[in-house]
């Protein structure tokens, strides 16, 4: 009986959902983070591919610049 009274006592003090709770519900939030998280793993990646050709003395790849 002890147990079901406090779970009771806990439900009923829930606070309401916090500013920040609030703010992360925003999907225009999680769509930017998903978009520099994926820029960040991007460029991440290049660099390993040029650090390890440098390694392996491997010529680097070929510049482009757009034209």
């Amino acid at each position: 009986m002890g147990v079901c009274a406090l779970g009771a006592n806990r439900r009923a003090t829930l606070r309401p959902r916090s500013k920040k709770n609030q703010a992360q519900d925003d999907p225009n939030l999680w769509s930017f983070r998903k978009l520099a998280r994926s820029l960040v793993s991007w460029f991440t990646r290049g660099l390993r591919y040029l650090m390890r050709c440098l390694q392996n003395d491997l010529p680097l790849p070929a510049f482009r610049a757009r034209e």
